[in-house]
């Protein structure tokens, strides 16, 4: 597999640290550039008094996101920020610009949270036209009592 364009999309979660880590790994390693990716639905509709809103909310957005770097001395990053359903707007990025992986963190839900929330990655990896690496956040070690041993 050729890998020049990953695809990274950040929903600024915990979990965005794993992926960015393995992310650069692998950019480095290909030789790639990942595309650091929000899409966010806003909670104000689409309307005209609203606008200056969305454009302030996009900027905040962006500021945020371009904070996040990769993890890996000299590989090459951009920063996109659209409006939108995350899984449709994803998914049309994927495949309008040429992404060769798209890498994103999973949340891991399972019964009535996932039912209620669903999943984005899951729906990302249904839709996509690219391969999907979906990484779950790792789960802490559990601490253990030095004294005790």
């Amino acid at each position: 597999m050729h890998i020049k364009r990953i695809l990274c999309p950040i929903d600024f979660s915990d979990a965005n640290r794993h992926v960015n880590e393995f992310a650069s790994l692998l950019a480095k390693s290909n030789d790639a550039e990942i595309i650091y990716y929000f899409a966010y639905q806003p909670a104000v509709p689409y309307a005209s008094h609203a606008y200056m809103d969305l454009e302030k909310e996009a900027r905040d957005a962006k500021r945020k996101l371009e904070e996040i770097k990769p993890t890996v001395e000299g590989v090459r990053a951009s920063w996109v920020v659209q409006v939108g359903p995350p899984v449709s707007e994803v998914v049309e990025y994927a495949n309008e610009n040429d992404i060769d992986l798209i890498v994103m963190g999973t949340h891991g839900r399972t019964g009535f949270k996932r039912a209620v929330l669903g999943s984005v990655a899951e729906s990302v990896i249904r839709k996509a036209n690219c391969p999907v690496l979906a990484l779950k956040e790792p789960v802490p070690e559990p601490e253990t009592d030095q004294a005790a041993t």
